[in-house]
């Protein structure tokens, strides 16, 4: 059973850190590109989903 919770602990964990990774480089990409280039985060965004 510890070890389940460990497992489980290790996955969410690493899920936060994917997500914590991503939306700071999505903020800093944001402004660095300003409000023109809405068009490119979403392009770049779908690219990498997709593929």
């Amino acid at each position: 059973m510890h070890d389940l919770w460990r497992k489980i602990l290790g996955a969410s964990a690493a899920r936060f850190y994917s997500r914590a990774i991503s939306l700071t480089t999505l903020a800093i990409t944001a402004r660095f590109l300003g409000p023109a280039g809405r068009g490119t985060i979403a392009a770049v965004t779908t690219w990498t989903t997709l593929f």
